[in-house]
């Protein structure tokens, strides 16, 4: 019989690990709602610039939030073991990493934006997402140093810092936002290209704070052997192992969304707005439920650090059950509030009605969403990597688009079609991830 005290002590200690995570996680989506909103009160128009310059861009920041996310078991199993040295080893390197990739990234972007004009958008949308989209890529290469900061502090359990660091660059965010934007405190008026050099400024404040806070006593021990020299080799390879099959399966995620996103672009402005408000807000679902995932995938590497199997399960599992209780919140949240959520972005009526009746959509797709964070990180916390990835690429990139398209544009159900591909291609995405740890782990009774 299952010790359901012992699940009662997992459950409270995943969530007093996770609460901090959740608020760190929801203030990066605030930003993210925050520019929208903000910039959805300029014109629709303005609102689908956002969604198509952000489409391109975020892969990329995706790819490099993955790759952060390598080193989390790294240093879980490290910490467990109380080898700070080992921590400090994969810190130096990750930076190293994310810090070239950062560059490149960048250089890439800008390189290639004029492809915007070649994928059949409105033109007045696209002339508005050029400028936006080369301020925005500028913010790369500080949001991906920030998260490997961030990713080590959690790896030691320190999750509080990344939340007030957080919430105080989210409300800088929004005040740029305003000024900005609308042309206060006698700046002129920079519209859509406002959100972004808020977006800039507000992500080299989140650096300037990590490193502030990295050097504070609570951590000397923790970086005593700090050095930027003598990279390890070895060490980076292993991140690399870790990461990069992490920050592909983000990436090719978070690109089937840019891509959906672009198809709406094809129907009309209108309905790629609506996307970019539905997106947003099951982003923001998402986003809090990830926090939860990062804190199984602490508690998962900690005792795969000890080989504590049965722990270990125990933890993967409540981590679970907590994700399916925040998603099933969420998706009542949009299928009751579907007439009234997307008013908080736009006044235009017909994107309004087109993202209430997506909102119902995705009130289902949440529901397998959160299996698949919860998924990701529980698989990541033993290092396994590579098949989340190749999970991802065959659920999304082989039934969801390829169905998304059909529906939409063959079956003309317009943009409710995409998302009743994606929303069909989570589904499967979900099972897959849970009988994938579930199947790693087996053979090991719960006590």
């Amino acid at each position: 019989m299952p010790n359901y005290q012992s699940f009662k002590t997992h459950f409270k200690k995943h969530f007093i690990l996770a609460y901090p995570i959740m608020f760190s996680q929801l203030s990066h989506a605030s930003v993210a709602m925050a520019d929208n909103i903000m910039v959805g009160w300029l014109s629709a128009e303005a609102l689908a610039a956002a969604g198509l310059a952000n489409s391109i861009t975020w892969p990329f920041f995706t790819f490099g939030l993955g790759l952060s996310y390598g080193m989390t078991p790294i240093i879980a199993a490290a910490d467990a073991r109380l080898n700070y040295k080992k921590a400090t080893k994969a810190l130096k390197n990750s930076l190293l990493i994310n810090t070239i990739l950062g560059l490149l990234f960048f250089a890439v972007i800008i390189l290639f934006s004029p492809i915007i004009y070649h994928l059949g958008q409105d033109i007045n949308v696209t002339n508005l997402a050029q400028p936006y989209l080369w301020i925005t890529a500028s913010s790369l290469l500080p949001f991906i140093i920030f998260q490997v900061f961030r990713q080590y502090t959690e790896g030691l359990s320190f999750t509080k810092p990344a939340m007030y660091i957080n919430l105080t660059c989210g409300v800088v965010n929004i005040v740029l936002n305003y000024i900005l934007i609308y042309g206060k405190l006698g700046i002129p008026a920079m519209g859509l290209n406002g959100a972004g050099w808020a977006t800039l400024c507000s992500r080299i404040l989140l650096v300037i704070m990590a490193v502030y806070y990295l050097f504070t006593p609570k951590l000397k021990k923790y970086i005593a052997n700090f050095r930027l020299s003598q990279f390890s080799y070895l060490y980076i390879l292993k991140i690399l192992k870790l990461g990069t099959p992490s920050g592909l399966e983000w990436t090719f995620g978070s690109a089937a969304f840019s891509v959906a996103t672009i198809m709406a672009g094809c129907i009309s402005p209108k309905a790629q707005a609506a996307t970019v408000i539905v997106y947003n807000l099951s982003t923001t679902s998402f986003m809090l439920v990830w926090g939860i995932g990062l804190s199984t995938t602490i508690r998962v590497g900690n005792q795969f650090g000890m080989r504590n199997i049965p722990a270990l399960r125990k933890a993967g599992f409540v981590g679970f059950v907590i994700g399916c209780m925040f998603t099933l919140i969420f998706s009542l949240i949009f299928m009751f509030g579907s007439h009234v959520l997307p008013t908080f972005y736009t006044q235009d009526l017909d994107v309004v009605h087109i993202a209430t009746s997506l909102l119902i959509i995705v009130s289902m797709y949440q529901l397998f969403d959160g299996g698949i964070s919860i998924g990701v990180c529980a698989l990541r916390g033993i290092e396994d990597t590579f098949i989340p990835f190749i999970i991802s690429v065959i659920a999304y990139w082989v039934v969801g688009l390829p169905l998304g398209y059909l529906l939409a544009f063959n079956i003309d159900l317009g943009a409710e079609g995409i998302w009743w591909g994606l929303s069909i291609a989570a589904f499967f995405s979900s099972i897959a991830l849970f009988t994938r740890f579930h199947a790693k782990t087996k053979g090991h009774m719960l006590k």
